[in-house]
């Protein structure tokens, strides 16, 4: 339920940045509330863990319910310029109420299934979409396995694992306060697919590093690239996509990455589970060949997987320069 209630509001937000900001300004906005996402992850656990042995759960649950009582009245006060939305679709669906319910339930599949057509008939966006769903998906497979491969290498230490969480929130708010400033490349795709190169290439770096003295500041590179990424993709999408029509599609771009990454990360754990690690950890071919670079410890499985997620993400990078469909996105603009 809570999922799907921020699918609403990721929707709503994404669509009214595009009518709150000038197209020149969409990476440097974008890029702002990466920032804000950033620092929450830092500050919020931290406040969090203070206040609990205070006030409890309900006190913290408490403050909470507060903010958003703040947040929701801000929200009420804003004037957000509303997208000129034609009527002629809702008029025809009234003037055909009288025909049967099964030319409405046509009418309501054909706006239901808009987003997909609408993506799949631009070569441009369609292209977005299937490099975007690439990168995404790999990253997902590292994201997954990312906390046990730092457990596993540190003989499960949280200590460990929340400094390289800190430090990758420190590497973001650096890289969104950097393309704030700086406003990004000129060319989106450009600072989009840099980003995915960057990102596979530090990751690579990270799944190979075994100590905190490895991980520490090769993280904090990779936190960096993040909003480059992600300021860049979005403004490409906003760009693209009329206003009027961004609700649609934007929940079309994340439903195929939501069907696409929920069996990736599944497939993640399984196989390091059930394949690399036990392979890793007692003799065999793959332990032969890999052993001096990962070793044969706990954990030397997952980080094998996630050097390989790291290395998809570089080749996306590397292939996205070839798509020649990518470029004519903002040419078109």
């Amino acid at each position: 339920i809570n999922g799907g209630f921020e699918k609403f509001g990721q929707l709503a937000y994404r669509a009214s940045m595009t009518l709150l900001v000038a197209p020149k300004n969409y990476t440097r906005a974008n890029s702002m509330n990466t920032a804000i996402g950033y620092s929450s992850n830092i500050i919020a656990p931290a406040v969090a863990g203070i206040l609990y042995p205070i006030i409890g759960l309900g006190g913290i649950f408490s403050i909470k319910l507060a903010l958003m009582a703040i947040a929701l009245c801000i929200l009420v006060l804003l004037q957000i310029p509303q997208p000129i939305e034609g009527r002629r679709q809702r008029a025809e669906c009234r003037r055909q109420g009288s025909k049967g319910i099964i030319n409405r339930l046509g009418i309501f599949w054909s706006e239901v299934t808009f987003g997909i057509r609408y993506l799949w008939q631009s070569p441009g966006l369609r292209s977005l979409l299937i490099i975007t769903t690439l990168f995404w998906s790999a990253l997902n497979v590292s994201e997954t396995i990312y906390d046990p491969m730092i457990l596993a290498r540190t003989n499960g230490s949280s200590q460990a694992l929340g400094a390289v969480s800190t430090i990758a929130g420190f590497g973001g708010i650096a890289g969104a306060i950097a393309i704030s400033i700086w406003g990004g490349f000129r060319c989106n795709v450009r600072g989009m697919l840099v980003g995915f190169g960057l990102v596979g290439i530090v990751k690579t770096v990270f799944g190979l590093g075994q100590s905190l003295f490895i991980w520490l500041p090769v993280q904090f590179c990779s936190s960096l690239n993040f909003p480059l990424i992600e300021s860049s993709e979005t403004a490409l999408w906003m760009a693209a996509i009329p206003a009027k029509v961004q609700g649609r599609v934007f929940a079309a771009h994340f439903l195929v990455y939501d069907l696409i990454s929920m069996p990736v990360g599944l497939l993640a754990g399984i196989l390091s589970d059930r394949f690399f690690e036990p392979a890793m950890n007692s003799p065999s071919l793959l332990q032969f060949v890999f052993s001096p670079i990962f070793g044969k410890s706990a954990g030397a499985g997952i980080a094998m997987l996630y050097v390989l997620s790291a290395i998809t993400m570089l080749l996306v990078g590397i292939f996205g320069f070839r798509i020649s469909q990518l470029y004519a996105i903002e040419k078109d603009k």
